[in-house]
């Protein structure tokens, strides 16, 4: 899926301050704050291509698109990625 360019500037700016808790999108020359979490999970499906330079900074190859960096670094992401399915059944109190 295709996402207006605001998104993946939004985005890319955001990498290269380093990452803050906060995203700027610039919309209509006014910026406007989002947490980063909510802009990783608007790009979630997003299948466009990140410029070469953001790819790289993220340690991704070339030609990744912002879904991939998205599921990559989204909190809720990596806590599922890093734990086992046991260990989220057991901080959801067992099967019922």
């Amino acid at each position: 899926m295709n996402y207006p360019g605001i998104w993946g500037e939004a985005f890319e700016r955001w990498v290269r301050d380093g990452r803050p808790r906060a995203a700027t999108i610039d919309f209509d020359s006014h910026d406007f704050a989002l947490p980063a979490d909510k802009l990783l999970a608007t790009l979630w499906h997003c299948d466009d291509v990140m410029p070469a330079d953001v790819c790289g900074a993220l340690e991704l190859p070339a030609g990744s698109t912002y879904s991939i960096a998205a599921r990559k670094l989204h909190p809720a992401w990596s806590l599922i990625a890093d734990s086992t399915a046991s260990e989220h059944i057991t901080r959801l109190g067992g099967l019922r």
